[in-house]
């Protein structure tokens, strides 16, 4: 009876922590301190995306106080103003700025190398963060600022999940068994790709990129941040290793570049690394963006993550 009794708890234990316990192993990061205190989730920033330009900031200025908000949102103005009084806050002590830096105003033209026809990647000046002098509850302020007309999205920072991927041991082709599982070689008999084309790697744990197989594919030089994790090289390899080198892997993509972007926006608390990281991509040229991380947000219970694949989505229209 107290055999069944542990294993029907051990059970219970499992059913409830199981989703979990993938986190344990890996290591997560944050653009923002994010934490559940009495059963609120606290942070000292959110990010909100609004509809037009609440605030007048100069190429120059990154950011300005509350107080500066254009009277023509007075439900806005008065969103922040209850809260901040709320929560014993001086309106002029808590600033925004723009989350992404380089973003310029007004819609942003750029062409299809494709087609060749102009697209518009809307304007990633309207994307901004909201920054607290203190730890303040952020999902009521959160909510409120979805109801607002002027308010296109708002959500809390977004927490990255780093991969750790087991060691690769062998890196010959022959064991590269997943390109015959596309069919990889039928297609490499049509095209080998275009030198053109350029494929950005999004990598919070960096792209080693002085590595023998990437080194004479890579455009940018990038900042040289590189972790023991070799997800990032190895994402680059797969998608584009200089291949038939009598080095190392294959790539996919023989000919295509690669433009490789890591967290370098850590020290600024008005920017966010993936929306930067984005919209550099896209600035650069890129023609495919590859994130291959899963990003995470906290619930209230327990302060647990949970996955939300989707949320990178937020920051591409």
């Amino acid at each position: 009876m107290r055999t069944l009794r542990l294993f029907l708890i051990l059970m219970g234990l499992l059913l409830l922590y199981g989703p979990y316990l993938p986190l344990l192993a890996q290591q997560i990061i944050s653009d923002a301190p994010l934490e559940v205190r009495e059963g609120k989730l606290v942070s000292d920033r959110i990010v909100v995306c609004f509809r037009d330009q609440v605030v007048n900031l100069t190429k120059e200025q990154s950011f300005a106080s509350l107080v500066e908000l254009n009277d023509k949102y007075p439900r806005l103005i008065s969103c922040f103003d209850q809260f901040c009084k709320f929560q014993g806050l001086l309106i002029d002590q808590v600033y925004i700025g723009r989350t992404i830096k380089r973003a310029e105003l007004g819609e942003k033209l750029v062409r299809n190398r494709a087609t060749g026809a102009l697209m518009s990647i809307g304007d990633w000046s309207l994307l901004m963060t909201v920054k607290f002098p203190q730890l303040v509850p952020i999902e009521l302020l959160i909510e409120k600022l979805n109801m607002l007309e002027s308010v296109e999205y708002a959500h809390q920072p977004i927490s990255i999940l780093l991969q750790d991927d087991p060691p690769v041991n062998d890196t010959f082709y022959s064991n590269q068994w997943y390109l015959d599982a596309i069919g990889a070689p039928q297609a490499w008999q049509i095209t080998h790709g275009s030198n053109s084309v350029k494929i950005a790697i999004i990598e919070s744990d960096g792209v080693k990129t002085n590595h023998q197989d990437l080194q004479t594919k890579i455009l940018t030089p990038g900042t040289q941040f590189y972790t023991s994790i070799p997800h990032g090289t190895e994402v680059a390899g797969a998608a584009a290793a200089h291949t038939n080198n009598s080095t190392g892997i294959a790539g996919l993509a023989w000919e295509p570049k690669l433009l490789t972007y890591d967290c370098t926006y850590a020290d600024d608390p008005f920017v966010s690394a993936i929306p930067n990281m984005i919209y550099d991509a896209i600035v650069d040229g890129a023609d495919v963006i590859n994130c291959s991380f899963i990003t995470l947000m906290k619930e209230l219970s327990g302060g647990k993550y949970w996955w939300d694949i989707s949320s990178v989505r937020l920051y591409v229209k």
